[in-house]
């Protein structure tokens, strides 16, 4: 009967024992997590504005983001469709020839080497033919 309650003890503080231990094992994970996700929102490239003019015949889009080796697309859209897709480069403008007049906007896509990618979207602007 003693030898029982001797297995007993033992066997309740190694319970107790392991349970302290997976629970600093979680909290250690949680805080691993957390660092992760704060480096990948730091590694994300962010967006401060875009802008979209009419310069004669011509949409100026110009984009100011923040980032390392960024690389920018630019969707055209015109009354509120598609109306072109323009391919990833480095180059943080597009000069577009507006063939016909309607409102137009455009779609910034910004995306660094990780390829992370943040949007935003111009103003619309009404091009005259003018």
């Amino acid at each position: 009967m003693k030898r029982s309650l001797i297995m007993l003890l033992v066997m309740l503080s190694l319970v107790v024992a392991g349970c302290g231990k997976d629970t600093s094992k979680e909290t250690t994970n949680e805080d691993s997590k957390t660092v992760s996700n704060s480096e990948s929102k730091e590694k994300t490239p962010r967006i401060k504005g875009v802008t979209l003019e009419q310069v004669n015949k011509t949409l100026e889009v110009k984009s100011d983001a923040i980032g390392e080796n960024l690389q920018y697309s630019f969707y055209i859209f015109k009354d509120g469709e598609i109306l072109e897709k323009i391919p990833y480069k480095s180059t943080n403008h597009l000069s577009y020839a507006v063939k016909e007049p309607g409102e137009y906007m455009v779609r910034v896509y910004v995306k660094n080497s990780e390829k992370n990618i943040v949007t935003a979207n111009t103003d619309k602007i009404d091009f005259d033919s003018k």
